[in-house]
């Protein structure tokens, strides 16, 4: 599922693609939590999911942003809550973001911020860092609502479900969390799906 390094690539992929290989060796044994990027996305949810993206629909815009010029605003989306899936936060979501130099990629290769910025002013409500690594896989590396705006969250991952150029979106496994991540997963449209 991730595509080779070919002529046209970038001077960063074979990186790019070295790390998610590696990645996609670790995983794939595991049936994966995916979302079909294919089918239209409201059908395929409950009820509730289709209120919260209508919701976020009237409240937020969805983008894709550069990283580097909203880090104060991903600083206080991971900030707005200490807990979260009744775990205290930890790793990167716990330090300041920092400047980083984008990769350089190609068509086929992307490493995307996506995010739902407040439609009134503009503040960044949640965001998704996409990594594209086939026409056929993209993977979510971070994903995180600020703490008061929980729509935000379904909302942006309904835009990718149609924004993205790709027939699969990961979201890690689908028991690999807590039991309202899991759910939160089975309502926002994902699947368990055997890659082995």
């Amino acid at each position: 599922m991730i595509s080779p390094v070919e002529a046209a690539c970038g001077p960063d992929c074979a990186a790019f693609v070295a790390r998610w290989q590696v990645w996609w060796r670790n995983n794939r044994r595991a049936p994966l939590a995916m979302l079909d990027c294919q089918r239209p996305y409201m059908p395929a949810v409950g009820c509730k999911t289709r209120n919260m993206v209508r919701k976020a629909d009237s409240l937020y815009l969805d983008a894709p942003f550069a990283y580097n010029d909203r880090l104060a605003e991903i600083d206080a989306v991971n900030a707005s809550k200490a807990f979260r899936q009744g775990r205290p936060m930890e790793g990167w979501y716990t330090r300041p973001a920092e400047p980083t130099t984008p990769a350089r990629l190609c068509a086929v290769h992307r490493d995307t911020w996506y995010g739902a910025s407040e439609r009134l002013t503009g503040r960044l409500a949640a965001y998704a860092r996409v990594a594209r690594v086939s026409d056929r896989l993209a993977i979510l590396v971070s994903f995180l609502a600020h703490g008061q705006a929980p729509a935000a969250a379904n909302g942006l991952l309904a835009y990718l479900a149609g924004e993205l150029d790709v027939r699969w979106l990961n979201y890690l496994h689908m028991t690999c969390a807590t039991p309202s991540l899991e759910a939160f997963k089975r309502h926002a449209g994902f699947q368990e799906v055997d890659c082995a």
